[in-house]
Formats: structure tokens, sequence, C-alpha cells
């Protein structure tokens, strides 16, 4: 008990007094009888009482025949001087101390561990969890407690701090615990969500105690928890947990939960039930491996029914389920293997069609700049033999027509290589999409290049189009500017 509360009754009693006591979240009340001696040290109390939290609101009561005779809220002048007037004097009164606590920089007070355990400890699984929910709404919480009898202990998001020792919690990575919370979103369904908790939030990492009652409920909720993490679908509700496992057996079960205290049974399987939760949850491929799990589980597993409130995990189950996964990794590599050729195969015949339709295209820009430039030279070597003009008009308007031809057909052999292009980008898209998810962010660079690109193939082939667009313009134009310029020096 917290030695403020005992100092507080002595000096109304003058002797050790201990109190009833009830605490929760919100509040600790404390009652007591006492014989009033009339005698009270006004400037002691205002001390004592002045040791409670500077977050809490106090308020001391003292009733005669349960009727309040005064109260701290007209000021302790008031207490002292009532108490002291003959009236009331060897008088049997009742005290009773209403601390209103209030959670400040993530942190409540707890001003008796016991009366505070005894609390939680009676309440429902799904109360109890609401009320750990509710403290945990910012993330993490430190409960300071006034009490010199108990040692102080932590999980990751949690502090159980002696008034008197100098411990602080470390913030957990709220992060990391969203992204959990997330992904068991997406493998297992919840009739009611359950808000700000998960599994780790109850694991005790430093001070365990065998004898604590408040561990030990820690340590079936986390339990409990776990298997609603690794269960198709779970209902909490006040009095029980429904659910079911559908693996190579469908099984449908519920666990009472009426009071958290009767469902300790469930930690004997604490250490396996850990193991499978957190090789699930923390270490990737989270889809295949809760698939296994289950499998495995629905085998090797005893989980409660109605009337049968057992919960047993072979302790070769986690090995179990970990041989499963170690032959699906090797068919996963040999599929992976297959796949991967497959795709190399695809893309490489990919970049040969794109090869052939750019090689096609510079050879038509080639043959048809060899016929103009031929026809044009032939002409002039011809007449120049004959020891006729080199230029006529004639010759000049079928060399324009020639070159004219040779510019139209340059749009014609264009848009056919950009047609091929683009057949090649919804190929490229088909195939990045149909076996994108199977390979690692560095071979889908390998293999296809930049995600916004279409690889080093295709870029090459819109380069080589762009490229040869303007020697065709610039060609086709300076041959007929030149035409055009000679026909009218004629």
């Amino acid at each position: 008990m917290s030695t403020i509360i005992k100092q507080v009754f002595r000096v109304l009693s003058g002797i050790d007094i201990d109190p009833s006591i009830t605490e929760d979240a919100e509040q600790c009340e404390l009652k007591t009888s006492f014989n009033n001696s009339g005698q009270i040290d006004k400037d002691a109390l205002t001390e004592v009482l002045g040791k409670i939290s500077g977050r809490d609101r106090c308020i001391l009561s003292i009733f005669k025949d349960d009727s309040e005779i005064c109260s701290s809220r007209e000021g302790l002048d008031i207490v002292e001087s009532t108490l002291m007037t003959p009236l009331h004097r060897s008088c049997k009164l009742e005290a009773k101390l209403r601390i209103n606590k209030t959670k400040q920089d993530f942190t409540l007070s707890v001003y008796d561990y016991k009366a505070f355990t005894d609390y939680l400890v009676a309440l429902s699984l799904k109360s109890f969890l609401d009320v750990i929910g509710n403290l945990l709404e910012d993330g993490y919480i430190t409960l300071e407690c006034y009490d010199e009898e108990m040692i102080s202990w932590r999980t990751m998001s949690i502090l159980f701090k002696k008034h008197s020792d100098d411990v602080q919690l470390t913030p957990p990575d709220l992060k990391e615990k969203q992204k959990i919370i997330e992904i068991r979103k997406g493998l297992c369904h919840w009739d009611k969500n359950i808000d700000h908790v998960m599994p780790g939030d109850f694991f005790v990492i430093e001070g365990t105690t065998t004898n604590d009652a408040l561990q030990q409920s820690f340590k079936a909720s986390s339990v409990v928890l776990m298997l609603m993490f690794l269960l198709d679908y779970s209902t909490l509700e006040r009095e029980k947990l429904r659910f079911k496992l559908s693996g190579y057996k469908t099984i449908s079960g519920e666990i009472n939960t009426l009071n958290i205290s009767n469902i300790d049974y469930v930690t004997m399987s604490f250490n396996d039930i850990r193991k499978i939760y957190e090789w699930c949850y923390y270490y990737g491929q989270h889809d295949e491996k809760i698939a296994i799990a289950r499998n495995i589980l629905s085998l090797n597993a005893t989980f409660p029914e109605r009337g049968n409130q057992m919960l047993n995990i072979n302790n070769y189950t986690y090995d179990t389920i970990q041989s499963n996964y170690k032959f699906f990794e090797i068919e996963h590599v040999r599929q992976y293997v297959e796949v991967h050729g497959k795709l190399m195969d695809s893309v490489m015949a990919l970049q040969s069609k794109v090869v052939s339709a750019v090689d096609g295209f510079i050879k038509e820009f080639k043959s048809g700049f060899y016929i103009t430039m031929s026809f044009i030279t032939s002409s002039v070597v011809i007449r120049s033999v004959n020891n006729d003009s080199f230029l006529s008009k004639p010759l000049l308007l079928i060399s324009g027509i020639i070159i004219l031809i040779y510019f139209v057909t340059f749009f014609f052999y264009r848009n056919e290589l950009q047609g091929k292009i683009s057949l090649m980008k919804g190929e490229y898209d088909k195939i990045r999409n149909r076996y994108g998810k199977l390979l690692s962010k560095t071979e889908k660079k390998e293999v296809f290049g930049e995600d916004t690109s279409y690889g080093s193939i295709i870029e090459f082939a819109e380069k080589q189009l762009k490229q040869y667009t303007y020697y065709w313009v610039i060609i086709s134009v300076v041959l007929f500017l030149l035409d055009v310029g000679a026909l009218l020096l004629l």
C-alpha cells in the first residue's frame, strides 16, 4: 500500500489504519472508520495530501452516520475546525479519500498496485483489452505506482514504475506496431475490432515475477490475442471468444472470457504460440507463412470447444511448420527458376522483334536515299556525255517528283515503326504485369529497366526513330529546295 495513503489516515486517526481501497484507471477511492480524538495537525495533513501527484485531484470527505460533515473542497481549515468541535470529538467517523486521476505526458498514477490489479483481473477479457487499449491510445503509457511494495516491470509499450525508481519507458516503434496491425487486418477477420493493442503490448520483457497476478493476466491475454492474429475468424464478446480456423481441417470453437483470471490455462501454450506468431508476422512472406501455420495448427493443436476449455499446442508444432515452409521454399524456387527462364526468353524474343523493326526502318531510309541520288546522278552523267546541259526542266520536274515520293514514303515507314513500338510496349506491359510480382525490384530493373520505362531496346528504337526522322526530313527538304532553286534559275 502507498505510504502516502497510510500517512493521510494516520494524521486523521493518530494510528496506522489499513483502509478499504478500490482503484481503476480513472480514480482511486479509500474508506476507513476512525475514532475522532479531536486533535488534528492541519499542516501535517496539508503536507501529506501535497504528496499526491499534481496530475490528479483529491477530495477528502468526513462522514458521520452516513452524512458528510466536512470536505477538503471547503478547505482544510474547515476540516480541522469541524473535527475539533465538541460535537464530533470522541465520535466514530468515516473518512473517504477520492483521487480523480488524469493521464498526462503519457503517464497515469496508480496508488495501490494490488487494488488496481484486482480491478483489472476481475474484468472480462473484452473489457480488459478495452481498458488497456484506451491507456495505449497514444502508443505507450507509464503507470507510476506510489506503492512501495510493488516491483517495477514493463512490456514494450507499458511501464509499471515504482514512484521512487529512476526508470523510463523508451517509446516503441509505433510505425512498426501499426504495420503489424495492418498485416493482421489483411490476414484475419475480426467481427469487432480491438484498437491500439497487439500481443507485443503484453509481453513482459523486464521485471518478470511468477506470483504477480497482473503479469499472469497479461500473459493469458497475449496468448488469446496471438490466437486471434493466427485464426481466420474471431469475434470477442464479453462472455466468450468465438473463432474458426480453416486449414487442412476446419475447426470452430470458443473460449470463455467472462473473467480474465479464468483463462490462465492458456498460458501453458505461451512459448509455442509466440514462436509461431512472431514467425508469421515479423519476418516477411506473411500470406504464405500464415497459410502453412493454419494448416499445421488444424492438425497438431487442440482448441477449446464448448464444454472443453483445453488449449494444447504440441511442442513439435512449430518445427513442423518450419519443415513445411522449407518444402514450400524449395518448390517456390523451382517454379521461380522456370518462370524466370521463360520470362527472359520472352523478353529476348521481344527485343529481337524490336531490333528487326528498327533495322527495317533504317534499311528503307537508306534504300530511298540511294534510289533518289542514283536517279539524279545518272541523269546528270548521261546529259553530260551527250554534251547537253547538266540541268533541264523535265529532269528537274522528275527529280522533284522522286524527292516528294521519297519524303511521303517516310511517313508510311515512320507510322509502321511507331505501330510496332506501341505493340512492343503493350507486350512489355503484359509480361511485366504477369511476372512482376515474382521479381524483386533489382530483378525487375535488370529485366525491364526502370519502372517508368520499357527497357533499353524500346528506348533504342524510339531514339533511332527520332534520329532518322531528322535525317529523312532534312535530306528531303534540302534536295527539294535545290531542285526548286535550279528550276527557277533556268
